[in-house]
Formats: C-alpha cells, structure tokens, sequence
C-alpha cells in the first residue's frame, strides 16, 4: 500500500514560469504545483536539502507580469520562507499536471491547540498552589 502524503516542495502555478496549454486543467491557476518530492532518506540529508533550496531560489527571477489570480503574488515568492519542506497530499489533475494540497497547516493548528491547553493546565496549577486557594479548598473542598 503507497503512502498517500509525501514531503517535497510546491510552488504556486504560474502561467509564465510553468507554461499552460490546451491540454492544460481550467483551475490549475489555483493550485500549487510540485517542484519535487522528497525520500525519507534523502529528509535526513541535511546537505542534500539546502542544495534543493538554493537551486530552487537561483532560478527565481523577477517577474514582470502578475499573477491572473493572486494580486500580492510578487511579495510571496519574495518572501525567504516561501519555499520549504511540506507534507503534501499529491493530486493528479485531467489535463496531465500534479499538484499538491498542502498538509502541513495542520500540524501547525495542533501545536498551537495544544500550546495553548499546556499553558491553560499551567496556569490552573500555579493558582492550586496559591496559599489563598489552599485554604479555600480546605474549607470548601472546591477550587
């Protein structure tokens, strides 16, 4: 059975770096397109990684033309976190293309969630540890 996530890196399509054609999917201007996946082994290279980020940044060049969707297009490809390792769910389009539904968001919402719940859980047991709180929950027997 094959693993339906896959790490690698995805860029957004666009028409001018990544050619459209006839053939190609109505809504391919929406998605993310894969750059290259990513082995397990080749995860733990660190070497082989930054060799993969900085070919990809090298072949970046301005554009003159925006984006027929994204207006702020230009500012994100600018932007030095742009391209990174993501888990990806890869999806094969009608008109031949592959491209990527980005996982990795969701990771990102648990860590906070859970950020938060700590910090919550924390916070209740400095104050059951308050002298005044002490001697209510010996009177009471509640917090």
């Amino acid at each position: 059975m094959q693993n339906k996530y896959k790490l690698g890196f995805c860029e957004i399509f666009h028409p001018s770096i990544h050619g459209l054609t006839n053939n190609s999917s109505p809504y391919i201007l929406t998605h993310y397109i894969i750059i290259s996946t990513i082995s397990k082994s080749d995860f733990f290279n660190n070497r082989y990684i930054n060799q993969c980020i900085n070919g990809i940044y090298r072949s970046y060049t301005p554009l003159l033309n925006a984006h027929p969707i994204i207006r702020n297009y230009n500012n994100i490809i600018s932007d030095k976190n742009n391209i990174k390792i993501e888990i990806i769910q890869i999806i094969k389009m009608p008109g031949n293309e592959y491209t990527a539904i980005i996982k990795t968001i969701w990771l990102k919402i648990l860590q906070r969630k859970w950020k938060k719940y700590y910090k919550n859980l924390i916070l209740k047991l400095v104050k059951s540890k308050n002298i005044y709180n002490l001697q209510k929950r010996e009177i009471t027997g509640k917090l």
